[in-house]
């Protein structure tokens, strides 16, 4: 059997798409088969033409079709698919606080792409695995310091982009049950890299201290021995951009269908100790805003944590250092302003 796949990813041109792109073309021999409908947060094809997606070079292993999924996939369309063998479903709308100013159209958006493309998976005969990117939103916050949540521990969002990735869930594995879909899961935490979109934490962190604008900082009110209320940071475990493309390649080498697995990094860093260290790394100073409560962000998850051992005991292991990569994003992102 030829180690070469024809693969199908949904959102290659966003953020967390276009790495997994550039790995699987530096990596492996596989043909890539894009699907993007090149909504705000994709910036057209730029982040494709920056990693060389669309060379020459590359010509006959990248297929990009411009299409929303939020449409069921016609005839004609699904002829150019029969030949797919794995999918990497990851087009999402993924910003939390859009997600609450226009809840109907995250949670639309998220289900019923979804849904079309299991029901595009019923008409495709070479299908050997739908791999479906979540998040570690799903399982909500974690409220002792030291838990981890596993793969099977319950859902419980707290937002409506965190209910949409776990209704999409969902509804993966009742496809998965009913017709046979070969459905894998993975969760992911939060994921940094180049040509992320600003209105994520770590950009908008660099922007704001460039400009001198305050950074706002998620905290929660703590009652110390004093009986004085302090503001504690929120915290997020954070991993490279690269290190996700790898384990995504590895989950489809290597996972089995009808498993879920947790991608996890090693590092879990409060919100204001990373803005201290991104205005290290930009030798700026930064002005901290702590907040307990913000109106475009009700009910924020002070943390999220999940225990990725059962994908480390399967074998795969980060290839980058996450805190080392960081830094060099950092600067990285100084240099190439136009992804602020």
């Amino acid at each position: 059997m030829s180690d070469t796949k024809n693969i199908l990813i949904t959102g290659a041109c966003g953020f967390i798409g276009h790495h997994v792109v550039d790995y699987l073309l530096r990596n492996t021999t596989h043909n890539i088969y894009i699907i993007d409908k090149l909504s705000y947060a994709s910036f057209g094809l730029d982040r494709l033409r920056e990693i060389g997606a669309l060379d020459d070079k590359v010509k006959g292993r990248v297929h990009t079709y411009i299409y929303d999924l939020n449409s069921e996939i016609d005839c004609g369309f699904l002829k150019e698919l029969q030949e797919i063998q794995w999918i990497i479903h990851l087009a999402a709308e993924t910003h939390v606080d859009k997600s609450i100013v226009e809840p109907r159209h995250c949670i639309m958006n998220n289900v019923k792409s979804t849904l079309n493309l299991l029901e595009c998976v019923r008409k495709l005969s070479n299908i050997e695995k739908v791999l479906y990117f979540s998040t570690d939103e799903v399982y909500g916050p974690v409220l002792k310091e030291g838990d981890l949540f596993t793969e099977y521990d319950r859902h419980n969002p707290t937002n409506p982009y965190s209910a949409s990735k776990s209704a999409a869930e969902m509804i993966c594995l009742a496809y998965a049950n009913t017709f046979n879909i070969p459905v894998i899961i993975c969760n992911a935490m939060n994921v940094f890299g180049e040509r992320q979109h600003k209105e994520k934490f770590i950009p908008k962190c660099i922007n704001n201290i460039l400009q001198g604008d305050n950074v706002y900082i998620h905290s929660q009110p703590i009652l110390k021995q004093n009986d004085k209320m302090e503001l504690i940071s929120g915290s997020r475990c954070y991993i490279f951009a690269k290190n996700i493309a790898s384990a995504v390649n590895f989950i489809l080498q290597y996972g089995a269908v009808g498993e879920k697995y947790n991608i996890q990094g090693k590092y879990e860093l409060k919100n204001d100790d990373l803005c201290d260290m991104i205005a290290g790394w930009l030798e700026r100073p930064v002005n901290k805003n702590y907040i307990d409560h913000d109106m475009n962000r009700p009910n924020y998850d002070i943390r999220y944590s999940i225990d990725g051992s059962k994908l480390f005991a399967l074998g795969w292991n980060a290839e980058y250092d996450d805190i080392q990569e960081l830094e060099r994003v950092v600067k990285w992102t100084k240099e190439n302003d136009k992804w602020m």
